[in-house]
């Protein structure tokens, strides 16, 4: 008896093996006929013929004529050897994955208010303004305040201002801003 998954509820019922189970052997001389390994084969997408070499697929009279000088040709790739089988098993296991994903993040807060009376930093508050929100939508760290949207490293076009112009003076050293690296490592767990 195989190995395989059941899926499916009363009459409705889907059993995808993932073992061979019992093979039955072939009669023969001795013990068996030992099974010929196929070999790889060549094809083009204008020939239905399975070519044993590659320059036999490149010397096929059922191609397509050659473009123009100039212009490279298409050379002929071996088929990709997935088996019916292995197609399901890989497009299952992509499913479990999106939806154990899907799963996780559902969980998770995804942006997270911040003061300075209630901030637990290892620096102390960098920001010029008392609170905000941080938000991580697209694996960013942001930073609302005011209805403007700050980013440590922004992207020129995407909208966000640099977190340096509400960034207070470093306290004693002329010229040089606090760092805000605690408070986006804060808002790193909510990406």
């Amino acid at each position: 008896m195989g190995v395989g998954l059941k899926f499916g509820v009363g009459p409705l019922r889907l059993y995808i093996p993932l073992s061979g189970g019992r093979r039955r052997r072939r009669r023969g001389r001795g013990r068996g006929r030992a099974v010929r390994p196929t070999a790889p084969y060549w094809y083009h997408g204008t020939c239905g013929i399975h070519h044993r070499t590659q320059d036999a697929a490149n010397r096929c009279k059922n191609r397509i004529p050659a473009p123009a000088a100039g212009y490279a040709t298409a050379v002929a790739a071996p088929k990709p050897k997935t088996t019916p089988r292995q197609r399901v098993i890989i497009g299952f296991v992509a499913v479990v994955v999106v939806i154990v994903g899907m799963i996780y993040n559902a969980d998770r807060p995804h942006s997270k208010a911040i003061a300075r009376a209630t901030y637990s930093g290892t620096d102390p508050w960098p920001l010029t303004v008392d609170s905000g929100t941080l938000t991580c939508p697209s694996g960013i760290v942001l930073f609302t305040a005011g209805g403007i949207v700050y980013a440590q490293y922004p992207v020129p076009g995407d909208g966000h201002v640099d977190i340096d112009r509400i960034t207070a003076d470093m306290p004693g050293v002329q010229g040089q801003k606090m760092s805000v690296y605690s408070l986006f490592a804060d808002g790193s767990v909510l990406c």
